[in-house]
């Protein structure tokens, strides 16, 4: 590769970053986190290469006694150090002027001599900027010079091209057109006798040359890139860039942008074809304003590179980071978080590395877990809907903060989604019911763990896997005692458990799989919506879907089986209306072995329905709205206005969903820790 490396120190949000780079490289995460930056200190490095454009605007602005910058870029020269060994003199194209050519005439013995007494024919660049002092290199100007010429740099800001004028465009053919000095004075001669010999057109030359001699003025003699550009104006009669026969304003902004950088894309890989250079390339998100089928398209671009070109990309789009993996060979994904102030940036896992045909299961909605602040992973559609309630995200802003992605079942997707295997530095977390740690065998009367649950999941559990905090080995190994020894005392049909070593036995895996990220369940999700505070709520919420004598019926059977010192009883079998479990993780069908035929029929009418019936939204809605006036328009924008208008109220709404729903608040408490970087990254 061209450039191999990037390490940048105290710019902007950046206190330090090494970036080994490959033909392409994504730069991904949220907004705000520093990817930009990260450009930005390689647009500052190359501003400054041969030319002084300071800055002060480039230091840490988070610490105030930090007062130096330090890039360095690293350069592979050995393809350069090849082509330099089979010729002798350089060539006149590398140069504006005579001048140049002459101070650097023996271009290609310098390349040799730059690369001689570097390990691996690598050489690295490296600036240093001091507040109040300026600019320090570690090589002369004479081989950034070199350094500049063989390795071009393109910054190509997609939020401000000229997609009408294309004048970015005109710039990379005229490098692409350049000609040995020789060639240029040769076509110079060829275009004067072709005009000498056109009376018409002779006579308006000379009458320009004397217009312009009368006011002693003169024009100075163009580069060999301006040349080449006014030279490529001529031959193709024009300047005016079309598409298809019309003009650019013709079309969309997304069809221009496209055409725009795969037109700039391939005149930038011919110009490594043909000459002595080897781009690099930057592209801040691309993907703006784009269609999906032109993200498609601007793949397409992308994967022609040359490999001598050199690709670093910010983006946001999912979809065009997934193409990219999936079609590209040489990438180098790396995942940029801000925590503290600071920007983060970590080398992500490839979809290589977890399976052959993992690229072809992943699709744009698992990519954007890399791009989210804090992620949650669930089980099913019922955790999606809960999550996804606007009156829960008003209460509890920062539910907003968090992507929430159901992938717990599906072992290569988790892998591609989850931080701590594509090793991104993205905070998460897993929400788990109880039921997929253990089970409770009724036959034998013992606790089981279980392990069918996706490899690399709640593997931390099993014996094989070695647990370096000292803390957690103590309490992995009580977890195992407890399951081969624990009794507890239960009652039937429901399997209703108010057991204390019961309990204990709970807390024990909870506390230790939260240490691990896992938020386990006390019994289900329906369980922490469902639970001794909240039963008279959802006891209500039955009643208004259900008919009023099989309502009846259902509270006269409750009261049957509410006998005292069992209240958890009626808990129970409530839970069971709503799909969910009972005590010791029990269904209706393992009820039903204990319940006289006439209970279960009557139970079975009372069911809410299915998981994905919508029920969730309707009553965490109604709990809502059971705290607020009777006229507040049942909206979230209306219910917004109101909590802003009175803020006491909200409070009010607040605790007594906290009461009633403990269970599910403490979930929300440790969502806001990983959001802050509570839980140990």
């Amino acid at each position: 590769m061209p450039l191999i490396n990037i390490r940048i120190e105290n710019f902007k949000s950046i206190k330090r970053c090494d970036i080994s780079t490959d033909n392409i490289n994504l730069l991904i995460g949220a907004n705000g986190t520093g990817k930009s930056n990260v450009l930005d200190a390689i647009d500052y490095f190359y501003k400054n290469l041969t030319e002084q454009n300071l800055s002060e605007d480039i230091y840490d602005a988070n610490n105030r006694f930090s007062n130096q910058v330090s890039i360095t870029l690293t350069f592979d020269l050995s393809s350069f150090v090849m082509i330099s060994r089979t010729h002798t003199d350089a060539e006149d194209f590398l140069f504006d002027t005579k001048a140049e050519r002459v101070k650097y005439g023996s271009y290609f013995e310098s390349i040799i001599s730059l690369a001689s007494s570097r390990k691996n024919n690598t050489i690295k660049v490296k600036l240093i900027q001091i507040k109040g002092i300026g600019i320090r290199w570690n090589l002369p100007y004479e081989n950034r010079f070199i350094i500049k010429s063989l390795f071009p740099f393109f910054y190509i800001n997609t939020r401000a091209l000229d997609i009408l004028e294309w004048t970015q465009i005109w710039n990379v053919l005229g490098e692409l057109g350049k000609v040995s000095n020789a060639n240029r004075k040769t076509i110079e001669q060829d275009i004067r006798e072709l005009i000498q010999n056109n009376p018409e057109m002779s006579g308006k030359i000379k009458a320009i040359q004397r217009i312009l001699d009368s006011s002693q003025l003169s024009i100075q003699s163009s580069t060999g890139k301006d040349f080449a550009i006014n030279l490529c104006k001529v031959y193709l009669a024009g300047a005016t860039i079309q598409q298809k026969g019309k003009n650019l304003n013709y079309y969309s902004t997304g069809t221009n942008s496209v055409k725009y950088i795969e037109l700039l894309i391939k005149a930038i890989g011919e110009i490594s074809k043909t000459k002595l250079k080897e781009p690099l390339i930057l592209f801040d998100e691309p993907e703006t304003s784009l269609h999906p089928s032109f993200i498609d398209e601007l793949t397409d671009c992308y994967s022609e590179v040359d490999l001598k070109t050199c690709l670093i990309i910010s983006s946001h789009s999912a979809r065009l980071v997934k193409n990219l993996i999936t079609n590209s060979q040489h990438i180098k994904l790396y995942n940029i978080i801000l925590r503290e102030k600071y920007s983060q940036i970590t080398p992500m896992k490839q979809f290589s590395q977890y399976s052959p045909e993992s690229k072809y299961r992943v699709y744009d909605d698992h990519i954007n877990a890399y791009f989210s602040k804090g992620i949650l992973f669930v089980e099913g559609e019922t955790e999606l809907e809960l999550f996804a309630n606007p009156y829960l995200q008003i209460l509890f802003p920062q539910l907003k903060e968090i992507d929430v992605f159901k992938a717990m079942t599906d072992e290569l997707i988790l892998d591609v989604m989850t931080p701590r295997k594509n090793h991104s530095r993205i905070p998460y977390l897993y929400l788990i019911d109880m039921d997929k740690v253990f089970e409770y065998d009724t036959a034998s009367r013992q606790f089981k763990l279980k392990r069918e649950f996706p490899k690399g999941g709640i593997d931390f559990l099993y014996r094989g896997k070695k647990d370096r905090n000292r803390p957690m080995v103590f309490m992995k190994k009580r977890i195992y005692r407890m399951t081969s020894k624990l009794k507890v005392h239960y009652r039937l049909p429901f399997y209703s458990c108010t057991d204390h070593n019961y309990l204990s036995y709970y807390w024990a895996i909870h506390d230790y799989l939260l240490y691990q990220r896992y938020f386990v369940c006390r019994t289900t999700i329906e369980g922490m919506l469902i639970n001794d505070k909240s039963f008279d709520y959802a006891l209500d919420f039955l009643r208004r879907k259900k008919r009023e004598n099989i309502f009846n019926d259902f509270t006269n059977l409750l009261n049957q089986y509410t006998l005292p010192f069992t209240s958890n009883d009626k808990v129970n079998i409530l839970r069971l209306m709503f799909n969910g479990k009972t005590d010791l993780l029990k269904t209706m069908s393992i009820a039903k072995l204990s319940l006289p035929q006439n209970d279960y029929e009557l139970l079975e009418k009372c069911v809410i329905g299915k998981k994905t019936c919508g029920w969730v939204s309707e009553y965490i809605d109604g709990f809502v709205f059971s705290m607020l006036p009777a006229d507040i328009e049942r909206t979230p924008k209306a219910f917004k206005r109101f909590c802003v208008e009175h803020e006491d109220v909200k409070k009010e709404i607040i605790n007594a969903f906290i009461y009633n729903f403990n269970e599910l608040y403490e979930l929300f408490s440790k969502i806001y820790d990983i959001i802050e970087g509570g839980i140990k990254q």
